[in-house]
């Protein structure tokens, strides 16, 4: 059983670290955990859990900024940006779900894992919106990047390499997000039981209204509980905007007697659905996401129809698989599909799997000596999350 260590401030999580870098103590770096199961099995002796650095630090919705400390959970950021008419535009993920967990995700772990939801081809990433934050390093130094607004961001931007390193570099301590104001109008277009090429086609209609945020398809729309005649597949096209409710009208006479409009609570419940996956809730299978060129998409749905329970999501870029396929068959389809253009990521599966075969997909020899490089600059003792990306990282 691992001791858990609860660090107050970032005081505390410097003097946290520097004790592990003089013990020799890796640390295994925590949110709330609800992405635990993300990446190769830590097997420390020591959990650094952010679960007291909690807290709105400022928020100005005037100059669209919302600074909290990393261990704040992202549900009560949310709440307070809807009192002002806002929102994080790049949706983070809620997989908690995924791995049985019923925590609330933290600001910080968000950031750390950079799993952006449906709007993230339109609005960009975590990396995107985050404008800077405060880190302790795994040299055991206090350090910060960035600032609270656009225009402050000075220097290297540690934003993208900080994003999506899965606690591998530094302990954050304390984050700075851009927000967005919500949409006026939003409203949904479902189209069933369409294959996935039709619904590619229609995408790009879609795409020429200047209002789609979100163009998305799921292999049994009925286990998602957003197309209640039909357990078959579903496209879902996602309009905001000042003009949305037009835009779909519009839409939705082209598109044809398959296609209905949703607007509302069902609209919200649709893109959470997707947004966290809920199709892949209950399935035992291996989970896998898999990014491809948007050209390389439908040949690869072809391929895994019968294999997998899936949603295709970022407009055709990226697709969430059940699939108990392994990660050679995998990654060799992707690669048939794409060449190096592809890569497969295991999200969840068991212990034993990910300690065995490779979980982010494999790094051409120079980008992984590159990674291996930055790894050692941020963390050359290797007490932050060791091994948890890369055997070496």
């Amino acid at each position: 059983m691992a001791q858990v260590h609860e660090p107050a401030s970032e005081a505390d999580i410097l003097a946290l670290v520097r004790w592990a870098l003089a013990e020799q103590q890796p640390l295994e770096i925590l949110g709330a955990g609800t992405k635990r199961g993300i990446g190769r099995p830590l097997e420390t002796r020591h959990q650094l859990s952010m679960r007291r650095c909690s807290g709105i630090c400022e928020y100005e919705p005037t100059e669209l900024y919302v600074t909290a400390a990393a261990g704040t959970p992202l549900m009560e950021i949310e709440a307070a940006l809807v009192e002002k008419g806002q929102h994080l535009a790049f949706e983070p993920r809620d997989l908690a779900h995924l791995f049985g967990g019923d925590g609330a995700q933290t600001v910080g772990g968000a950031v750390a894992a950079g799993l952006s939801g449906p709007r993230r081809y339109v609005a960009g990433g975590v990396r995107d919106h985050l404008l800077g934050f405060r880190a302790v390093s795994g040299r055991g130094e206090a350090f910060k990047s960035g600032g609270r607004v656009v225009k402050n961001v000075t220097g290297y931007d540690l934003s993208k390499l900080i994003a999506g390193s899965f606690g591998t570099l530094a302990v954050l301590s304390e984050v700075t997000l851009r927000v967005a104001p919500r949409p006026r109008q939003a409203a949904t277009l479902l189209v069933t039981g369409r294959a996935y090429a039709s619904a590619a086609a229609i995408y790009g209609c879609a795409s020429a209204t200047g209002s789609a945020t979100g163009l998305a398809y799921v292999s049994t729309g009925g286990d998602l509980g957003i197309v209640a005649d039909s357990d078959g597949p579903a496209a879902a096209i996602r309009l905001e905007g000042d003009t949305a409710r037009i835009a779909a009208a519009t839409l939705k006479k082209k598109i044809g007697a398959d296609c209905s409009l949703v607007e509302g609570g069902r609209h919200v419940r649709v893109w959470s659905a997707i947004r966290d996956l809920s199709l892949l809730r209950s399935s035992a299978s291996n989970l896998w996401r898999v990014s491809l060129p948007r050209s390389a998409m439908e040949p690869f749905v072809a391929k895994l129809v019968p294999h997998s329970t899936f949603i295709v999501d970022w407009a055709g870029r990226q697709i969430w698989m059940a699939s108990d396929m392994t990660g050679d068959d995998l990654r060799r389809i992707v690669f048939e599909t794409t060449g190096p253009d592809g890569h497969a990521t295991l999200i969840r599966g068991p212990a034993e799997l990910r300690r065995t075969i490779p979980v982010f997909n494999p790094q051409p020899a120079a980008l992984a000596a590159l990674a291996k490089s930055v790894k050692g600059q941020f963390d050359p003792k290797g007490v932050l999350n060791p091994g948890r990306m890369t055997p070496d990282l």
